[in-house]
């Protein structure tokens, strides 16, 4: 019945569009689009609600037929194909492009039976729909493809759910979770079944508003397994545990209920879970009718043979999830302590030790990953790919751990981690920001609630320029969590990237609220005196910066007082910064602290004052304290210290330049030489290296090779972080130096416009620098003869550098003539 038959309207033709669309969404799913218990709601669900789409219940319909469908089952009628015809004729255009070489079969049928059947009032058009559809897709189980393992392994796809622990409801013991990881690895050992990875039945569970923990019911289980789009589901109970274990397991059709299999596990007194779930395996092998291959290792010689080891594996995973990494990776010790062999704790404990950024805990990190390799024959062959990623990955070798995730992605195309994984490399190290995002939306195809994929695909839309896709993910991040300020954030860093300064304060103000009170109200205190300072308000800078000495934690004290001496710094005021710097660092004192922002800072002030020597002890201080470990915890607000917190030559490199600016060419040389022979790789040299070279270069009035060295800083930096627009106003100054004296004032005027279009933390952190980026803008638009945009940037920087100190008053003093000159002029 169409919407129209139910209302009582006329009918025509396009009635039966309707009922062939009906016709084809069920030879497609094996579902009728519409569905109520009764006639009155099976009525009103034709006439006002849409059909579930067709990939949801058939992973494999292409999206041609699912948008022919979908018009057929259009409501309106003068939206639907007017005819038969019409919509046959876009059937044979589909078999065509899908080259399936249908068309001429179906004109076949059509011219000889057209007659035939009319006599029998069903329209030829119909009999070609329907063998068409039986062709491309073969419904009813009707499988003409090669018995392959592939084949096989898809019929036999399966979602392992969460089981029941009728003991202990709250399975505070995590027998129940072991049992379900323990399974799902078991089990997808082998080439003849696919099996849902636990983070993809976690992420589906999510989307439904579930507890990934939860035993699911039937009706859950079901629906996760058609969003996965699998065959078949498990459901089981750990009955009890003491004296024995008792489990009991079903493997039943998500669309029939069919129940394929039933186990029940009674083990013997002192039996470890390791051998109940072989037996369930092994049971499960035999109903299931499977090959041996795969399943024919017992699952503690792919995992550890200490139940306490994989406890606290798992508990080292769900605390990772929950962003506890030193926790997670005391757990993961804990695994190791029990057990010196398991490989995934291993691999877990190092990772945990790469996102923490812990430089003294490196060794351990190189250790880990090597004991990793080492016992990777004790793992499944997934895992062992992983191993193999994330070892390539530690190494410096990016596009070797891109293959091997890649090939995890072939092993199981919904391998979300393996994606988001992919992403990642294309985006930290390569600076393959379109390939990073084109890997991240596959991540949101499979968990449209993925905040960090969100997060991350915003600020590589925003790296590229595409300010609608990078403010739209923001915006979407905002809709899944918008009691956080993680995406109110994240649009307000990309506003900030863009110039959107006063979007941006609004923003974090509003991110403020949200975080009153928390670690990470310091965060956006930084973020809202930056805004501030760089807009010239002077005294909300000085607000927002001073309230976060009044936080709980030293390091955020430690960083707000350097915050506060970058106000006068960026206005040229040097005597009032080294009055500041000097009180800070008795603060600092007392609190046994030592801050490496703040003798750089001084470092940059003595280099104006010409006072070399005390530039390069301030400096050295710098690079010891670097050297040490420094204050790098994780999502410590300090940004001097965060976001060199993967450059560990960044020090070196400022060493290198002051030795340079310093007239002290030849040692700044052989600095560089030093570096060279610590790093024989050098494509793995950070961009302060590069940016090193540049500087020297220009120093020896090498422009053209300054030009070329900072360019590439410049296109290394872009792969440094997932900030925009944190880590380059400084190379862009010096780009733009070197552009303007090898006679290119158009591609200074370029990089001058990009630093000052962005708000970002190494304008101030470089503002004694970045300031003077108004006065060289000035410059490049005199020499291409703009005059008007000349005088404004004059303007501008004199009015940044009008309390400037007697030190800096002669490119005052200059931009104050030229100014002169050009308004005589014009």
């Amino acid at each position: 019945m169409s919407p129209e038959q139910a209302l009582g309207r006329e009918t025509d033709g396009r009635t039966d569009v309707w009922s062939l669309g009906v016709m084809l969404f069920e030879m497609l799913t094996g579902e009728l689009p519409f569905r109520g218990e009764a006639e009155p709601a099976l009525v009103y669900s034709i006439v006002n609600e849409e059909p579930e789409l067709a990939r949801n219940l058939r992973k494999d319909a292409p999206p041609q037929i699912e948008r022919l469908i979908e018009k057929a089952l259009t409501k309106g009628v003068g939206k639907r194909y007017q005819s038969m015809e019409d919509l046959l004729r876009e059937l044979e255009e589909i078999g065509d492009r899908l080259e399936l070489g249908i068309k001429r079969r179906v004109i076949t049928l059509r011219r000889r039976t057209r007659r035939r059947l009319l006599r029998f009032g069903v329209p030829a058009a119909i009999i070609a729909a329907v063998v068409l559809l039986l062709i491309v897709f073969q419904p009813f189980e009707i499988d003409i493809r090669p018995r392959t393992k592939e084949v096989i392994a898809q019929e036999n796809s399966m979602a392992i759910m969460y089981f029941e622990n009728m003991e202990d409801p709250e399975d505070s013991n995590k027998t129940a979770e072991m049992m379900t990881s323990l399974l799902t690895t078991g089990l997808g050992g082998s080439e003849y079944i696919k099996v849902l990875s636990r983070q993809r039945v976690q992420d589906i569970l999510e989307q439904l508003g579930k507890g990934d923990r939860e035993a699911a019911d039937r009706t859950t289980a079901s629906e996760v397994a058609k969003r996965a789009g699998v065959n078949w589901a498990m459901t089981g109970t750990v009955i009890q545990t003491e004296p024995n274990l008792v489990v009991t397991a079903d493997i039943w059709h998500t669309m029939t209920g069919e129940v394929r299999a039933t186990q029940r596990i009674t083990g013997e007194k002192g039996e470890d879970i390791f051998t109940a779930v072989d037996k369930l395996i092994r049971g499960f092998r035999e109903d299931l009718a499977l090959p041996e291959a795969g399943l024919g290792r017992k699952v503690a010689d792919v995992t550890t043979h200490s139940e306490s080891a994989y406890r606290y594996y798992l508990e080292g995973q769900d605390l990772f999830r929950n962003w506890a990494f030193d926790q997670a990776a005391q757990s993961q010790r804990q695994a190791l302590e029990l057990d010196s062999t398991f490989a995934m704790a291993y691999l877990e404990l190092a990772r945990n030790i790469w996102v923490l950024n812990l430089d003294a805990k490196i060794l351990e990190l190189q250790s880990a990953i090597a004991r990793a390799v080492q016992y990777s024959d004790k793992v499944s062959q997934k895992e062992k790919l992983y191993i193999d990623a994330w070892n390539n990955s530690f190494s410096g070798r990016h596009r070797d751990a891109i293959a091997a995730f890649q090939r995890i992605t072939t092993l199981d195309p919904d391998e979300k981690e393996a994606w988001y994984q992919i992403a990642e490399q294309y985006r930290i190290y390569l600076g393959q920001y379109e390939d990073a995002i084109l890997h991240y939306r596959r991540v949101l195809e499979l968990d449209s609630l993925d905040v960090l994929a969100y997060n991350m695909v915003a600020a590589c839309y925003s790296f590229v320029g595409e300010v609608e896709n990078a403010v739209w993910a923001a915006n979407k991040l905002t809709s899944i969590i918008p009691d956080a300020s993680d995406g109110y954030d994240m649009l307000a860093w990309i506003y900030a990237a863009h110039g959107r300064i006063d979007e941006a304060i609004e923003l974090w103000e509003k991110c403020r609220e949200i975080e009153e009170g928390d670690l990470w109200e310091n965060h956006m205190l930084a973020n809202l005196g930056r805004s501030y300072l760089l807009k010239r308000d002077y005294a909300k800078a000085k607000a927002a910066y001073g309230a976060i000495l009044t936080g709980a934690e030293q390091l955020d004290r430690m960083a707000g007082r350097r915050y506060l001496a970058y106000i006068p710094a960026y206005r040229g005021k040097l005597d009032e910064t080294m009055q500041l710097l000097d009180k800070m660092f008795a603060a600092d004192q007392l609190e046994e602290k030592k801050d490496e922002g703040k003798y750089v800072l001084r470092a940059l002030i003595h280099m104006e004052r010409g006072n070399l020597e005390s530039a390069l002890e301030d400096i050295q201080t710098a690079i010891r304290i670097r050297e040490v470990g420094g204050q790098k915890p994780m999502f410590e607000n300090d940004l001097v210290v965060s976001r060199f917190i993967e450059d560990p030559l960044i020090w070196r490199a400022f060493h290198v330049y002051f030795l340079a600016a310093g007239g002290n060419v030849e040692q700044a040389d052989r600095m560089i030489r030093a570096l060279e022979a610590e790093h024989p790789d050098r494509e793995a040299l950070t961009e302060s290296y590069r940016w090193a070279l540049g500087v020297l270069e220009l120093a020896k009035g090498n422009t053209s090779a300054a030009v070329a060295r900072l360019e590439r800083a410049l296109e290394k930096v872009k792969s440094a972080g997932f900030i925009p627009g944190e880590k380059d106003a400084h190379i862009r100054f010096f780009l733009a130096k070197a552009y303007l004296e090898s006679g290119n004032p158009a591609s200074a005027e370029a990089e001058l416009e990009m630093l000052l279009s962005a708000y970002d933390t190494d304008r101030v952190i470089f503002g004694l620098w970045t300031a003077r980026a108004y006065y060289l803008l000035g410059m490049a638009c005199e020499e291409l003869e703009r005059s008007s945009e000349a005088v404004t940037q004059y303007q501008e920087f004199m009015e940044v550098w009008k309390d400037a100190d007697p030190e800096l008053q002669g490119e005052v003093a200059d931009a104050r003539q030229r100014l002169a000159k050009l308004k005589n002029s014009g």
